[in-house]
């Protein structure tokens, strides 16, 4: 694991890639609908693979963040927790008040799904009657593999992207050939949401 092997260097690419960019983020079209479906009773909950936390910022309350957050860091030597804000990021790598080096709480290359997060996701997926795939290829696994599972126990999939992916064609019952937040606004006019 790279982050564990030069923790300081691993912060310093974090910050520039990461830090910088999801302190500007705001939740988009697609955002605010799936959570306008989830307080109507219309969406159960969402599976994500992102980390930065714009689903909940835009309402959604049930997020399974597959692929872990960056809105909270853990201590490598007590396993404490910190709120992101809560953190002096000057510091690199910013350390908890034991000394141990925090870590953000997503799932760096080689590290295995949080087991909440994949127990969760598995149990949506296997029971969800219609999902909505949205904005992935389909290729990075284990997350891959819940469109699979849903499809498998008679679940109706409707995909939403640019491109087609590798379920189009294969277990997509419905394909819409859009962006995101393209889908999602047409989607919110015709539902009145």
């Amino acid at each position: 694991n790279f982050f564990l092997s030069d923790p300081k260097r691993s912060w310093e690419e974090m910050k520039k890639i990461f830090f910088t960019a999801m302190d500007q983020a705001q939740p988009n079209a697609a955002h605010q609908v799936l959570a306008k479906l989830e307080n109507k009773g219309l969406l159960e909950g969402v599976i994500t693979q992102n980390i930065d936390g714009l689903h909940q910022r835009a309402g959604s309350k049930n997020v399974q963040e597959f692929h872990g957050t960056i809105q909270t860091l853990s201590c490598l030597h007590c396993d404490r927790k910190y709120r992101l804000e809560d953190v002096d990021l000057t510091q690199v790598p910013p350390t908890c008040l034991c000394g141990g080096v925090l870590k953000p709480d997503f799932v760096f290359y080689g590290e295995g799904i949080p087991p909440r997060a994949y127990e969760n996701s598995t149990q949506l997926a296997l029971q969800a009657d219609v999902m909505l795939v949205v904005g992935t290829a389909g290729q990075v696994m284990p997350a891959c593999s819940l469109p699979l599972a849903a499809h498998e126990h008679g679940c109706k999939i409707i995909e939403v992207n640019p491109r087609p992916s590798s379920y189009t064609g294969q277990i997509t019952d419905l394909y819409f050939p859009q962006k995101a937040t393209e889908f999602f606004t047409q989607l919110d006019k015709i539902m009145e949401l």
